[in-house]
């Protein structure tokens, strides 16, 4: 199992919080978006990651390495410098030699859930 977590957006709604910060690591209760995803994930045994990234590529692979020292943890990065043209289905095509027989489950970036929603 993979998750591909969509990341590449600029969050115009979200400004200014969003003016240097990727939405996926707006903090809440102390624990960045993205964190909380990847925490949840790795309960139910999910290793493999493929995140999109955008204009903010860098915060986000600092703070995956900052917050993950497991050596089990196979994250790949897939950048989408067109995403004001071209929205998260030119990431997800981007991201696409990455994807092979494994499940995949598809998540946005900004979206806070139970484990329960992954568990099964």
């Amino acid at each position: 199992m993979k998750a591909l977590i969509l990341n590449s957006g600029v969050a115009r709604r979200l400004k200014p919080l969003t003016d240097n910060l990727p939405k996926c690591l707006l903090e809440i209760n102390g624990k960045s978006i993205l964190q909380r995803q990847i925490e949840l994930l790795l309960s139910v045994g999910v290793k493999k990651y493929i995140i999109t990234t955008g204009p903010l590529q860098d915060k986000i692979i600092d703070h995956v390495k900052e917050k993950f020292q497991d050596p089990e943890l196979d994250v790949v990065y897939t950048n989408n410098p067109k995403f004001e043209t071209t929205n998260y289905i030119y990431s997800m095509w981007l991201a696409r030699n990455e994807v092979d027989n494994d499940d995949i489950l598809l998540l946005h970036g900004d979206l806070v859930f139970e484990k329960s929603v992954v568990q099964k």
